[in-house]
């Protein structure tokens, strides 16, 4: 089943981003799918302080500390405690969304005009660079 599940996720994610975005806590039992651009850093802030107590995690880099994250990661079960985890009753699965259209200028406003480091990755992603007039107009401190 984890393999039939596995192909039906590469048509949305790869297994890489599926890793990321999904948080498991067997401590209370539910998952959380995180979504970029939708409060994702202050959900997760408020999740740890729920798993563990607020001053024993510190200012730990949410996103990217996964080996002192309270969160247990896809690629840490087997393919048996994952199927169990998001197939049966016994877990709540949830995710925040947010309207698309605030999303999509939040990242730009964030990634574009801010110049931060996904910049390239996303122009690539457009077919553009820094070089083009649509993006060599974007101010660089802009202030929102």
């Amino acid at each position: 089943m984890i393999s039939d599940f596995e192909n039906e996720l590469a048509a949305f994610m790869t297994l890489r981003e599926f890793n990321y975005q999904v948080n498991i806590s067997l401590k209370h039992k539910y998952v959380y799918l995180e979504v970029a651009k939708a409060a994702c850093s202050t959900i997760k802030k408020r999740l740890i302080d729920y798993e563990v107590a607020p001053l024993s995690y510190g200012d730990r880099k949410i996103h990217t500390d996964n080996f002192s994250s309270p969160f247990v990661k896809p690629f840490q079960l087997d393919s048996t405690a994952l199927q169990h985890i998001l197939f049966s009753g016994e877990f709540y699965r949830f995710s925040f969304v947010r309207n698309p259209y605030a999303r999509v200028l939040s990242a730009y406003l964030d990634i574009i005009v801010q110049h931060k480091p996904q910049i390239r990755k996303v122009l690539r992603a457009l077919g553009l660079t820094h070089d083009d007039d649509a993006v060599a107009g974007i101010p660089v401190d802009s202030e929102y």
